[in-house]
């Protein structure tokens, strides 16, 4: 049996979920549907992509809140956007996240990405065709 490494799902771990909806709906124009089956306290926002869902917000415990690397550990998951890198970089910027990495040009024709850290301290990669 072979797999793919396509992303199935994420979760971005919030302290604030909305202004983790807020930085993300206004950054990449995302949708958001609260999944009121949730057990988690404060609830679950799923990031929809027309009717599918393809990730979600949680609240954070006390104790993932308290965590001194909270946000800093694990792979980074790479979010496609159409604007330019540049545009994109300056919109995250303006929302209060902060370049952890600055752009880099990938090979060939392969694009161009930055690593942001978030509002919630949580650092992706945004990548675009464009400069």
């Amino acid at each position: 049996m072979t797999t793919t490494a396509t992303i199935c799902w994420f979760n971005i771990p919030s302290k604030d979920i909305e202004r983790t909806k807020t930085f993300y709906t206004t950054l990449l124009d995302w949708k958001f549907q609260n999944f009121d089956a949730s057990n988690r306290e404060g609830g679950y926002w799923m990031v929809m992509e027309g009717d599918n869902p393809t990730g979600g917000i949680s609240l954070m415990t006390p104790e993932e809140t308290n965590s001194s690397n909270t946000g800093n550990t694990g792979p980074v998951m790479y979010f496609p956007t159409s604007e330019s890198i540049g545009s994109i970089a300056k919109k995250a910027l303006n929302l209060g996240a902060s370049i952890v990495q600055e752009k880099v040009a990938i090979a060939g024709d392969g694009g161009f990405y930055i690593h942001i850290k978030d509002s919630e301290g949580n650092i992706i990669g945004l990548w675009s065709q464009s400069e």
